[in-house]
């Protein structure tokens, strides 16, 4: 007996950080498949091009703020597929999974780069502006499909390139602004 008390070993940090990681992954994967469940749910279409972009980059970019997971725009990308894919998808519209995946995978091409943006006010902001940019990105990525293939998309249709470019960008920075806010609101609750 050397007289010295045992030391404790704690599992605390080790059980934190498989919990973080966990999270890292679920919680976006959630938000993709949360976001696509509630376009479907509530969908009502008022005529505005874009208008679902409220809440579909609301939880895109909440899952994109509140993890350090680089590519959880891709695990937000695979929800939206994921429920797409056992939910009624149909084949009236080849191009619909690419279309609904498409923001999740921009929003981590636009913020992939370690941008050195001076001001606190301007870096908080980059992510809402790159939400905004990958929502507008659906209907640039339709009008390009129909020029290639002849596929009609209807808001190019019935409102002209420009009108639906500019409402899903609005519509996307808007609902990217609200996620943002609500994971700057909700974060104290989750470092406890």
């Amino acid at each position: 007996m050397s007289g010295q008390r045992p030391q404790k070993i704690s599992l605390q940090v080790i059980d934190n950080q498989a919990l973080r990681t966990v999270f890292e992954w679920i919680f976006p994967f959630g938000c993709g498949m949360l976001a696509y469940a509630l376009h479907g749910v509530l969908k009502n279409s008022l005529g505005i091009p874009g208008h679902h972009g409220l809440l579909f980059m609301a939880f895109l970019v909440m899952a994109k703020s509140a993890t350090r997971n680089r590519a959880s725009g891709i695990v937000s990308s695979l929800g939206v597929g994921t429920i797409m894919l056992l939910g009624p998808l149909g084949f009236s519209d080849p191009f619909k999974m690419v279309t609904y995946m498409l923001p999740g995978l921009m929003l981590d091409a636009l913020l992939l780069p370690d941008f050195r943006v001076k001001g606190k006010w301007l870096r908080n902001m980059l992510p809402v502006f790159a939400g905004g940019i990958a929502y507008m990105m659906v209907p640039l990525f339709r009008i390009a499909v129909t020029g290639v293939s002849g596929l009609p998309y209807p808001a190019a249709v019935k409102q002209g390139t420009v009108l639906p470019l500019i409402g899903f960008f609005v519509f996307g920075l808007l609902g990217s602004l609200i996620g943002w806010s609500v994971q700057r609101i909700t974060r104290p609750v989750f470092k406890k």
